[in-house]
């Protein structure tokens, strides 16, 4: 790669990203993750280690094309540790309970392995309605600049403003911002059923409201649901595709990765992909001082 002595590193950065072959996705931001460590890979944009909204947000705009989200690439998590992103004033909060009353649970990412090729212009529609569905709320909300401003009594309200695709629209995206705060709140308290809950009602919401989910990830989050051990599941990513998320008990894992693997291709013809992990330490600097030898 050539570079310009007034180049940023930001802008090295971005360039060298978009060196990297595009590849259909599986909904899980694999490209951002590569980028993440990237990132802590070139002394020369230290301020990136410093600032991981700003990791975040280069990330972002270098990936845009394939439609990965932000909230798919916030900073690295802590150990046994969710992520809360506040992203208009850029603060984060760690969220604990992911061991919660002496239940280890773990979380199993089943990918549907289909990507069906119109999620892009879609996802460009959804965001469309979004926007529409503020500027007409705005008519009787004065001061609100995003849906993340409008409470869910104040949609129901003026739901009779909104044509009935916007609403929905915009439905999911205000629900979907309450569930977010519920579920933090239920972490925090040890409460895997309530989040759980919350995480089924998410992906009924995407399914419905906000119609970017299919037939295989509905398939996915149904044959979950029917699983011993498992609290809660939903579709991740863009939809159209891609992976399903699963909250389950550490004792029932295993099991979980066998019956979905043999119930989903029983159902599909397709061998899905399935990880059980659990939130760890993410990329860091390696520190210059520290040897990499034995």
């Amino acid at each position: 790669m050539n570079r310009n002595a007034s180049e940023s590193p930001v802008d090295r950065l971005i360039a060298l990203a978009q060196q990297k072959p595009a590849r259909p996705g599986a909904g899980a931001s694999d490209e951002p993750a590569e980028l993440e460590t990237l990132s802590l890979g070139l002394p020369s944009a230290r301020e990136l280690e410093q600032n991981p909204m700003w990791k975040a947000l280069l990330q972002f705009r270098a990936f845009l094309p394939y439609i990965a989200r932000l909230l798919e690439m916030s900073s690295p998590t802590q150990q046994s540790t969710a992520v809360s992103t506040e992203l208009r004033n850029e603060m984060r909060q760690s969220v604990g309970g992911l061991e919660a009353s002496q239940r280890d649970l773990r979380l199993a990412v089943c990918n549907s392995m289909v990507r069906h090729e119109h999620a892009s212009g879609e996802y460009n529609l959804r965001r469309a309605d979004c926007e529409a569905g503020v500027k007409l709320l705005a008519q009787h909300l004065p001061g609100i600049h995003a849906l993340r401003d409008v409470g869910i009594a104040d949609l129901e309200k003026y739901k009779h403003a909104l044509p009935e695709t916007i609403y929905r629209r915009c439905r999911h995206v205000v629900t979907e911002n309450q569930r977010v705060r519920d579920a933090a709140k239920a972490l925090q308290s040890g409460d895997a059923c309530r989040v759980g809950g919350l995480m089924y009602a998410s992906h009924a919401s995407l399914r419905d409201d906000y119609e970017v989910s299919c037939r295989e990830l509905d398939l996915l989050v149904e044959l979950a649901a029917s699983s011993p051990g498992v609290y809660g599941a939903r579709m991740t990513g863009g939809g159209f595709g891609g992976c399903t998320v699963n909250l389950v008990r550490e004792e029932c894992a295993r099991a979980f990765e066998t019956q979905m693997a043999r119930t989903y291709q029983q159902a599909t013809g397709i061998a899905p992909d399935i990880y059980v992990c659990e939130p760890a330490q993410g990329a860091e600097a390696w520190p210059a001082e520290r040897s990499c030898r034995p």
